[in-house]
């Protein structure tokens, strides 16, 4: 994968003889995701016209094709930042290190090239905070749920004048 600007080219595709990755404007390598997936399900990396008309052809149902960025830190890892904006603030979610290209941590995210840009790697309006188990993998990210959670609570009581929303 070469570096590149990030951009959020995206062509909606259906497998067919006429394939108009010409005219799409997008390069390879790409990345293609089954419509309606999420979570890293089908998501599968392409470098090649022959490796990604098979895949098309095998699926049979539309999905995406976006351009991949080569999102690697200086030492080699890939790194997924989540951030969760309440109000139009920012709350930081998660952070997942991989030396695997699609950093699978329960969701889609957002990454840092090399010289510092953002790039987003999807965006999801229905994404969700929950508290983890106590003594569970996650639970070091139950401090940054409660800022999320208390955030939220905040928007709440102001947009709606109430008393305080209990939580269970």
């Amino acid at each position: 994968m070469e570096s590149a600007t990030p951009t959020s080219q995206r062509r909606l595709l259906r497998a067919s003889p006429a394939l108009p990755h010409e005219q799409s404007g997008l390069a390879f390598p790409l990345l293609m995701r089954p419509l309606a997936t999420h979570g890293g399900e089908g998501l599968e990396l392409h470098t090649s016209l022959a490796s990604l008309w098979s895949a098309l052809v095998d699926l049979e149902a539309p999905c995406y094709l976006t351009a991949c960025h080569d999102f690697r830190s200086a030492d080699g890892y890939y790194r997924k930042y989540r951030i969760i904006y309440v109000n139009g603030e920012p709350y930081p979610y998660h952070l997942a290190i991989s030396s695997h290209w699609m950093v699978h941590y329960f969701s889609a995210g957002m990454e840092l090239t090399a010289d510092g840009q953002g790039l987003v790697l999807e965006t999801n309006a229905t994404m969700l905070a929950h508290r983890e188990p106590r003594f569970g993998p996650l639970a070091h990210k139950n401090p940054y749920i409660d800022q999320i959670i208390a955030a939220f609570e905040r928007m709440l009581q102001a947009r709606t004048h109430s008393r305080p929303v209990q939580t269970i």
